[in-house]
């Protein structure tokens, strides 16, 4: 700083030294007054003998020559030791007017650049500085003008000598102490003195900066914060002043020998904050840096931070340092940013506020300054992961964003700046707009290369956002694809990656990119006079008489090479050999011979155009004109293009469909090496197949590759002998076996993606895999009937469902009935406790307490640990299905084991079920699944009964269905339900048709068998003035519910669903948008709509007869979501959801099923459409009933009490008033005979021995139970025992096993999901003996068929 003293030494005012004086006799004065000098200099040398005032008259010239000769024989005099001496001695002892002449002297002295060094010595140093103490103290009266005139010009005089001095790095100032800062303080202070204030505060200044380790710590002993804050503050006009103080401040703070905390406090207590934000808009760049430092020292120590942030001009005084100021200053400002972002949850929203700021980032980010991009990154990092709406503006105000991530920013060799881009690029990827930014500011570029990365959670973050982009729609599948993303991908797939999730979200994406619908066209056209081959339309005109290839890259559509061969039989084949031999596998040949003929080709050109696809006999020998369009060493060259040729002329059209491409290259190089792979190794080694199953799970979503690994031989096989291997480890020796766990997941989870679809189940009834699963239930029943045991041993026989785990949407009718305060019908689904590893979602900032916050520090110290905790948050934000197994060692309870096995395997007997293939319900009974999956759901443990619920009672619906009517009764529901014709493959459906969920990864898609259509009512008048139902809300994930056409379009692997095309329109609570012709995005994404949904939420669907869609979340009305929409085509309610969601419809508001909330005005049910008929009828199997009265039944003997020792026992919700008789009770397999109670139409119920019942209540729930093996039958009304326990004499020659009986297939069953409200059913005891009666019944089910291994299965159960 020293220029800056230098620059404004004209502040120092020399008072009389300054008098105009002209004329040309001072020359002779001059020269009298040096010969005086010479002779008084001679004669005795002593000052005395110089005239002070004579000099002073001479320096009054205005002369700037003649002033300046005075001034240097004025000094050479006084600069002799004993001259010194005595004007130092004067300055201290001699009179005011003495100590004014000294001073001149002495500042004289001090001027010259030759002469001041004889003031270097210490003494005289130190003498000084005594003296301006002295003179400082100097007492005057208030009527002594003249003296306090002369009492200041000491002062100024003394203080523009220590400037001098103390700026000047050759002289010593060992001889300061800190006495000198209470002087300086009291000057700079004092208000009569602002001149002197000035040059005090230059002193001071130098004393903080200069002699900084020294006098820090005692100018702020002093108590010098406040008075240099309040000289800040009344001086805000001085930028000189200001800058200087602003500075010693900064110093202050972070002097090595001060309590930093305490100087910040001292700081911030005088508010001097206010003005260093005002300096922020300063003009003066060192003035500007360091109120951006004070500021920064304040924010960084969490020192009067909300203060700070409520100064209304912060952003918009940042916004203009950081456009104005040079790299240094920015940096700072964006540290200030980034440090209030993670001390304050809502400065973010100024910072969103001000959109100058953020238009300014993008050109930090491409600066040279290695540092100001890493802290612009580390800013915009930690706004966008703040939330998904945050990332979304930020991303909308910062054009070019993405298009800064250039290759050569990406090039650093710095790693922390590679993992700053993967993880805001991956926060960003949660946004809407992001995928049409990507796609403006060609991103997909960056991204892989940043799958290129040697860091494995760097390709983690590109990965996953590759994935979502290929989630989104075909242009970003197709720009990923174009820019070589496939080879890529399958290189990660295939990588033995640290990061388990690469491979998988690898595998992901190349299944999604397969699906991509996108087609390039390839014309060749060939004739004597012209031939050409057009590709995407590009033209390449063929000039020359040849055989002309072209090797084409089938992603690019550009040209790799181009070769022509003369008809030249000597050197052709070799030729065309090598050419061939050099093409890569995936590139599309292009073959056109132009004036040539077949014939001139030999034996050894066929062999080498046979790898093309192209054979010897397939074209004529005549042919003069030949096209062909084939790929290298592919039997499906005829799949890629037709092949034509004459002898005149040859036109092919070929359309090569890119998803399709896409998907050969995954089948050779990932597909069926892995099967192959897998096959290699035994089922029983100890080789890990983890791996290898994850990976093929996921390529079973795409149906080629399906179909591939179904005819692939010995692989179901396999996979039937994975799940036996953990069948035959008993349960206390499974924690030395993981890796058979992880084994026997990763075959179900295959299998359960292969039993979706019609083509994979008939080959899934032929292989064992029923067996297995079957096998595999019994094994988890008895693991479950053994803790039962203990349990029971230890005291509790309490009822092991937890009410509020239970899935009620059975029992909604109980709430009335018992009055028990059991949750509603809709109560929110618990999630399951499998083998996910669930993280929490954590805020990650980069700017944290572990990074280096000093102004000096070069180094961004983000630790491995903040890097994976924001990727593990990321991940479980994404909604990718299936996370990772837990690596072998990790700690993993039997009941995570066994809970994450249940519910894949009563998934995948509840999706095989639904195929009407006979033989495969064969294999269910002959396995004994029925009884097995019964005893499931009442031994398993409470946190999967929710989820398994749904399957087991779907599975056991259906085969009871099975059982009762082979096949010949079609399911239709008298009352307005979903369709089962309306929805996509992968949707589970309750048996009553009003609740779906969704296990499978894709967006799965429901329409209902009602509509809304004008032209249904046959006058105006009748139409109502609006329609409505109602969905509650079971798991508050992405589900998009509305209103649809049949012409909606559903492709659950493309994510289409209600809501995404023209024909549909819809609602998404989780991430508040309303829905509408997705492909329109620039409109699609200012569709915000609604507020967020949660579990058990009721969401009510309303379409107003002038065509108004609006919506209520819990009763509230979240206002028209769209308009004018033509009520002249038929609207069917609809939903579509996403992975593990799940809701319940209610579209008739019935006395047993109300709607939750009142129906508008003059509004109707859209069940109470004329759209929907109920008077269909459906047709049963008409069949003798072997029971009626009590002609087989008698009743007990006496009055005893009937005690069962054991029972089976269910009960049925009647959700509806039917128009026939229905039956509920049990029947013997292989048996017409039946045991069963009867309901009319009217909700009477006949007891077989014939008594009338006729219940009160709106809602009923009828309990069936049955007493094994004494065969005795009772009934439950609403939880109350009716009639007697009625005892069924049967004969030896009656076979078969019981079974639940009952004529209505649309009413809920509760099978042991949920507490039943018959009492005696639900203890520990009774669900004990339930569960060993059923596990009973499964194994004889088993031995009656004659299945394989039977005695195996009971030597396991018996022991």
């Amino acid at each position: 700083m020293e220029f800056i003293l230098k620059k404004h030494h004209g502040w120092v005012i020399i008072g009389s030294f300054t008098v105009v004086v002209s004329g040309f006799t001072l020359v002779k004065i001059i020269s009298d007054w040096r010969n005086r000098g010479k002779t008084a200099d001679s004669a005795n040398g002593r000052i005395q003998d110089i005239n002070i005032r004579d000099l002073q008259v001479l320096l009054q010239s205005n002369n700037y020559l003649l002033k300046r000769s005075v001034q240097s024989i004025a000094i050479s005099i006084a600069n002799q030791p004993q001259h010194l001496l005595y004007f130092l001695d004067r300055l201290w002892y001699g009179h005011i007017n003495e100590a004014v002449q000294a001073a001149i002297a002495l500042n004289l002295i001090s001027k010259s650049a030759v002469h001041k060094k004889s003031l270097y010595d210490a003494n005289t140093l130190q003498t000084i500085c005594y003296c301006l103490m002295k003179w400082q103290r100097y007492q005057i009266t208030d009527d002594d003008v003249d003296t306090a005139i002369n009492k200041e010009k000491i002062l100024k005089l003394l203080c523009s000598i220590l400037i001098e001095l103390i700026c000047d790095p050759e002289c010593s100032k060992s001889s300061l102490n800190s006495d000198i800062v209470s002087t300086l303080l009291l000057l700079i202070s004092s208000p009569c003195t602002k001149e002197v204030g000035k040059l005090s505060l230059f002193i001071l200044h130098q004393l903080a900066t200069v002699e900084n380790e020294r006098f820090c710590s005692a100018i702020v002993d002093y108590n010098a914060i406040p008075v240099i804050c309040k000289v800040i503050m009344d001086n805000r006009e001085r930028t000189v002043t200001v800058r200087i103080s602003l500075q010693m401040l900064v110093n202050f703070a972070q002097g090595k020998y001060n309590d930093r905390i305490s100087v910040l406090t001292e700081i911030g207590r005088n508010e001097v904050y206010y003005a260093a934000i005002m300096y922020f808009t300063s003009d003066d760049e060192d003035a500007l840096y360091w109120a951006v430092t004070l500021i920064h020292e304040l924010i960084s120590n969490d020192i009067y931070r909300k203060e700070i942030s409520c100064v209304p001009t912060l952003m918009k005084s940042c916004r203009h340092a950081l456009s104005k100021s040079d790299s240094n200053t920015q940096k700072i400002i964006l540290r200030i940013c980034s440090f209030m972002i993670i001390k304050d949850d809502q400065f973010y929203k100024k910072i969103l506020d001000c959109k100058g700021f953020l238009n300014k980032l993008p050109t930090c980010l491409m600066s040279s300054d290695y540092e100001l991009v890493h802290w612009t990154l580390a800013l915009v990092h930690d706004l966008a992961m703040i939330d998904k709406e945050v990332a979304a503006n930020i991303l909308n105000a910062m054009d070019g964003f993405i298009s800064c991530f250039t290759e050569t920013l990406m090039n650093r060799e710095d790693k922390i700046i590679t993992h700053l881009i993967a993880e805001t690029l991956g926060f960003f990827c949660s946004c809407e707009n992001f995928h049409s930014k990507i796609i403006k500011e060609n991103g997909i570029a960056p991204i892989l290369h940043l799958a290129n990365d040697s860091d494995p959670s760097v390709r983690l973050w590109a990965v996953t956002m590759l994935f979502n982009l290929s989630m989104s729609n075909d242009y970003c599948r197709l720009s990923i694809v174009k820019q070589g993303g496939v080879k890529r991908l399958v290189n990660l797939a295939l990588s033995d990656s640290e990061q388990s999730q690469t491979s998988s979200l690898a595998a992901k994406t190349l299944v999604m990119l397969s699906l991509l619908d996108v087609e390039i066209t390839v014309r060749v056209s060939a004739s004597h006079q012209l031939a050409y081959i057009k590709i995407d339309n590009l033209d390449y005109p063929l000039h020359d008489k040849g055989y002309h290839f072209i090797e084409l890259d089938p992603f690019t559509m550009s040209i790799i090479s181009r070769r022509t061969f003369a008809s030249n039989l000597a050197k052709l084949s070799k030729d065309m050999r090598e050419f061939l031999e050099a093409i890569d596998r995936d590139s599309i040949i292009i073959l056109c011979a132009k004036g040539v003929t077949i014939k001139d080709i030999n034996a050894k050109c066929w062999s080498s155009l046979s790898r093309i696809g192209l054979l010897q006999g397939s074209l004529s020998n005549q042919d003069h004109m030949v096209a062909y369009i084939g790929a290298k060493e592919s039997a499906e060259s005829s799949e890629l293009a037709d092949q034509r040729s004459d002898s005149l002329q040859v036109n092919l059209h070929s359309s090569l469909g890119i998803g399709y491409l896409v998907n050969r290259i995954i089948q050779r190089e990932i597909l069926t090496p892995l099967i192959n792979l897998l096959l290699y190794h035994p089922t029983r080694n100890s080789v890990s197949k983890v791996t290898e199953l994850e990976l093929l799970h996921i390529l079973a979503r795409q149906k080629d590759n399906r179909q591939l690994m179904i005819l692939h031989d010995g692989f179901l096989d396999y996979l039937s002998e994975l799940i036996r291997h953990f069948c035959d480890i008993q349960a206390d020796s499974l924690h030395l076996y993981p890796m058979v766990i992880y084994h026997c997941d990763g075959a179900i989870k295959i299998l359960a993606t292969l039993s979706v679809h019609d083509e994979c189940c008939h080959q899934m009834c032929y292989c064992g895999i029923v067996d297995a699963l079957a096998h595999l239930i019994l094994r988890i029943n008895k693991h479950r009937i053994t803790l039962l045991d203990k349990q029971i041993d230890k005291g509790d026989d309490t009822c092991t469902n937890d009410s509020s785990t239970s899935r009620i949407a059975f029992f909604s009718q109980a709430d009335d009935i018992l009055n028990d305060h059991k949750p509603p019908r809709g109560s929110p689904r618990k999630s399951k406790t499998n083998l996910q590893l669930a993280s929490p979602v954590k805020r990650f900032c980069s700017t944290s307490s572990d990074l280096d916050t000093s102004l000096n520090g070069n180094t961004f110290n983000l630790q491995a640990s903040q890097v994976l905790t924001s990727l593990d948050a990321y991940i479980a934000q994404s909604n990718v299905d299936n996370p990772p197994t837990p690596r072998v060692g990790e700690f993993l309870s039997y009941e995570d084991t066994y809970a994450s096995l249940t519910n894949l395997t009563t998934y995948c007997f509840a999706r095989l079920i639904s195929h009407p293939l006979p033989e495969l319900y064969k294999n269910y009974q002959n396995a004994g699944i029925l009884y097995s999956l019964w005893a499931a759901i009442l031994s398993c443990h409470n946190s999967i009964k929710e989820s398994v619920g749904l399957y087991i009672e779907y599975t056991i619906s259906n085969m009871v269905i099975e059982s009762t009517s082979k096949g010949k009764c079609a399911r239709h529901c008298n009352y307005p339900a979903l369709s089962m014709s309306n929805r996509t493959p992968s949707l589970i459906i309750s048996p009553d048709h009003l609740e779906a969920c969704n296990e499978s990864w894709t967006f799965e898609s429901v329409l209902a068998d009602v509509y809304i259509n004008k032209g249904a009512y046959e006058h105006p008048e009748q139409i109502p003035n609006g329609w409505y139902y109602e969905v509650t809300i079971k798991t508050p994930g992405i589900i998009q519910i509305g209103w649809a056409r049949k012409e909606c379009m559903m492709q659950p692997e493309k994510g289409y669903g209600i809501g995404d095309d023209e024909y549909s329109y819809a609602f998404d609570g989780c991430r508040c948008k309303k829905w509408h012709n997705i492909k329109n995005i620039s409109r699609q994404d200012q569709e915000r709509y609604g507020r967020e949904w949660k579990e058990g939420d009721v969401i009510s669907c309303l379409l107003s007869k002038t065509g108004d869609i609006s919506y209520w979340l819990n009763g509230y009305h979240l206002g028209i979501a769209f308009s004018n929409i033509d009520l002249n085509h038929a609207w069917y309610p609809g939903a579509s959801l996403s992975t593990e969601q799940q809701c319940i419809f209610n579209f008739t508001g019935s006395k047993m099923h109300p709607f939750k909330y009142d129906v508008p005005s003059k509004y109707i049910a859209i069940g109470l459409s004329p759209t929907f008929n109920s008077n269909r009828k459906v047709s049963r199997r008409k069949k003798k009933v072997s029971i009626s009265g009590c002609n087989s039944f008698n009743d007990l003997e006496g009055n005893l009490t009937y005690v069962p020792e054991l029972m089976i026992y269910y009960e049925v919700s009647i959700q509806n008033s039917s128009t026939d008789t229905e039956r509920y009770g049990f029947w013997w397999t292989n048996n017409v005979n039946k045991f069963y109670c009867k309901l009319t139409s009217d909700r009477k119920i006949f007891m077989p021995d014939g008594e009338l019942l006729d219940p009160a209540e709106n809602q009923l729930i009828i309990g069936c139970g049955l007493c094994l093996p004494d065969l005795h039958g009772f009934f439950a009304i609403n939880g109350q025992q009716c009639g007697q326990y009625y005892k069924l004499e049967i004969d030896d020659s009656i076979q078969g096993l019981p079974i639940p009986y009952f004529t209505n297939f649309n009413n809920r069953i509760n099978y042991g999901e949920s507490e039943f409200l018959y009492q005696a059913a639900n203890s520990n005891i009774e669900r004990l003996k339930q569960c060993r009666k059923l596990q009973e019944l499964a194994l004889l089910q088993i031995v009656a068929a004659g299945g394989a291994n039977t005695s195996e299965l009971f030597d396991d159960y018996l022991n």
